[in-house]
């Protein structure tokens, strides 16, 4: 099912992580709030870089040396065309590696004390944190990549996967994260994937749960634009030719309360009856 998680009641999906700061803004609807923290800030820069990027501190105050790494998180508050964000107040992040700490106008402390573990210094190579100098760091770099290589192609021979399942948006955030907390855990002992990867059940029960919260958001949306007469369903039939099997979907839409127009896939079943007539379409919907 396709779902469009534009409109007001959108929040995005952040982690529940605690944190010594937050700051709550209000959302699109002047009725719903989201409460940021320096962790789901940091989370939302690292993955979901369409609604949120970093803006450079507007405040001609802002003359300490920490902004030159330094910028404002901003969320985005527009589903037009040409996005518009909005800066998170209290909070100031990384330029480079997004690490998120809790600011206001007077003190820099929290930037000025950061040690980033992404940025490079000349004739270095940062890894894990630690410099690896010039050419012994780019000759382990290169052995190691070499060992990526032949698992990669190991993995993709043995457990018959698609080559471009490398380039997979979702499989390299999985490694990079992989990245970030063997970085952030390294001084608390040896840890393996085992300790990391959830078994195919969770998963699934994973993907079971976010499902239902889609169905609850979607059906929060239809209800209104019902209750608005902004609500209107088409039916849609059309053939696999190659199977001789016809099939059956339905699309709701509506306009906005900012004018802005959406659309979601209900279902997708095959349609049985041999004649596409109305009566018919009405016994399968």
């Amino acid at each position: 099912m396709s779902i469009d998680l534009t409109g007001d009641n959108a929040i995005p999906d952040l982690p529940n992580a605690s944190s010594s700061a937050s700051c709550s803004i209000p959302a699109q609807s002047s009725s719903t709030q989201v409460t940021y923290t320096s962790t789901n800030i940091k989370h939302g820069l690292r993955h979901d870089k369409s609604h949120y990027k970093i803006l450079s501190n507007p405040s001609k105050r802002a003359t300490a040396s920490c902004w030159a790494k330094f910028s404002l998180p901003a969320v985005r508050i527009s589903d037009e065309k040409e996005a518009i964000f909005s800066i998170i107040k209290g909070f100031a992040s990384c330029n480079s590696c997004f690490e998120t700490y809790f600011y206001n106008d007077s003190s820099t402390t929290n930037l000025n004390s950061h040690r980033c573990p992404m940025k490079h210094q000349r004739g270095q190579l940062t890894f894990s944190g630690n410099p690896l100098k010039g050419t012994i760091g780019a000759k382990l770099l290169s052995k190691k990549k070499e060992d990526i290589k032949k698992l990669c192609a190991n993995w993709v021979a043995c457990s018959m996967r698609p080559f471009s399942i490398v380039t997979d948006p979702g499989f390299k955030q999985i490694l990079q994260e992989c990245l970030t907390i063997g970085r952030d855990l390294r001084s608390e002992g040896e840890l393996t994937i085992d300790d990391l990867l959830p078994s195919d059940r969770t998963v699934r029960n994973k993907v079971d749960r976010a499902a239902q919260h889609e169905r609850n958001l979607l059906k929060i949306k239809l209800v209104a634009a019902a209750d608005d007469y902004r609500l209107s369903i088409s039916p849609g039939i059309w053939s696999d030719k190659y199977r001789n099997i016809s099939y059956l979907g339905a699309t709701a839409h509506f306009v906005g309360d900012n004018g802005i127009y959406h659309y979601f896939d209900l279902f997708c079943s095959e349609f049985k009856w041999k004649n596409k007539t109305a009566l018919n379409v009405l016994k399968d919907a």
